[in-house]
């Protein structure tokens, strides 16, 4: 009878431990960085703020031309086209801020994991190891979010960049109704883009939060 109590409580132990074990995988890190390191990220939030800014504006006008097309369909093309534009040039940028963005971060957790190195005792500098683990695996979901961001981003922009040169040629309303499956797809593709985008500004919020 004792050594079948003594079975159940090994089992609940390990059955607890292996919960406790999943529970912790399954959570998003949310452990910010020192302040030195958060001028970066606040300079891609301003990038990804103005990225989803952009995709609503060239979407809004897509789907103005292709869902109420006018009898001339020049001046709803030339709204598209220049929205389009100006994303694709948002688009550089904030590529360009998160290249940037991620050398720094990386500098900076190096400069932190020399410092906590020079730290008197080994209490501190375990302390000091937990706190930098945290923070660089909370950095790492924030690359995997940007990572998910941008597949479902590149194939957007490609439907988008044939759309306008699709109907460059045949801008008709027989040439809108020829490709209505892309300008569809495109449209709905949005709605990940942006819910993704926002998963990556939240993920910076954690980054940069001080309280």
């Amino acid at each position: 009878m004792r050594g079948n109590e003594t079975r159940l409580r090994l089992c609940c132990s390990c059955g607890g431990a292996i919960l406790a074990l999943f529970l912790v995988a399954g959570c998003a890190s949310r452990a910010s960085v020192p302040p030195e390191a958060t001028n970066d990220l606040a300079l891609l939030r301003t990038e990804a703020q103005m990225a989803n800014a952009q995709i609503e504006k060239t979407t809004d006008a897509l789907e103005d031309l292709t869902t109420k097309p006018q009898q001339d369909l020049k001046p709803q093309y030339k709204r598209f086209a220049l929205e389009l534009t100006e994303l694709l040039r948002v688009e550089a940028n904030a590529t360009a801020q998160r290249e940037a963005t991620e050398a720094q971060i990386t500098g900076h957790f190096g400069k932190w994991s020399d410092r906590i190195k020079a730290f008197e005792t080994a209490e501190m500098r375990e302390l000091g190891a937990e706190r930098h683990a945290a923070s660089m695996q909370s950095f790492k979901e924030l690359q995997d979010k940007i990572n998910s961001l941008r597949s479902a981003y590149q194939p957007f922009a490609k439907d988008l960049r044939d759309i306008k040169s699709f109907l460059a040629a045949d801008l008709t309303t027989d040439g809108l109704a020829g490709i209505k499956q892309v300008t569809d797809r495109a449209l709905e593709a949005k709605k990940v883009i942006l819910a993704r985008l926002s998963a990556v500004v939240s993920q910076l919020d954690a980054l940069m939060k001080t309280s």
